[in-house]
């Protein structure tokens, strides 16, 4: 029994093995039947993660601010670029700890692996366009 100021409150559960009903007391008693069904905890909504950039995709907008240069390239190309950029931000980041050297090599091994033979594959595919021959041409191997 609990007492609040001048109020007595008392609970009994069922599963307690107080016989199964529950009794509030205030100023005057009132049984209350137990509830069958479980209490469903009250689930905070959650915002949806924004979706994951589709391989094949154009860049939006945005994108194309931070990567100027993937401007009016083929969607392939302009997720390449995106990701040399990316392999080549990681690649010059100083390892000052070994977290950070942890960080950098896993981000490395990810954006960097197969770079050189994606080049290669980006080249054949797009011989015919002389724009794009032209940007993919100007890249330097990575030796990944």
């Amino acid at each position: 029994m609990i007492r609040l100021g001048g109020m007595a409150l008392a609970l009994a559960c069922a599963a307690c093995g107080s016989g199964g009903s529950v009794v509030v007391e205030n100023v005057a008693s009132v049984p209350v039947e137990p509830m069958n069904a479980a209490i469903a905890p009250v689930e905070t909504p959650v915002a949806a993660p924004a979706p994951a950039p589709v391989a094949d995709a154009a860049l939006t907008e945005n994108e194309l601010a931070v990567y100027p240069e993937a401007r009016g390239m083929p969607a392939d190309v302009q997720r390449y670029l995106v990701r040399r950029a990316d392999c080549e931000h990681w690649s010059g980041e100083e390892p000052y700890d070994a977290d950070r050297k942890a960080e950098i090599e896993r981000n490395v091994n990810q954006l960097c692996a197969g770079l050189d033979a994606e080049t290669a594959t980006l080249r054949t595919r797009h011989a015919g366009d002389p724009v794009v021959a032209a940007a993919l041409a100007k890249l330097d191997s990575i030796g990944m």
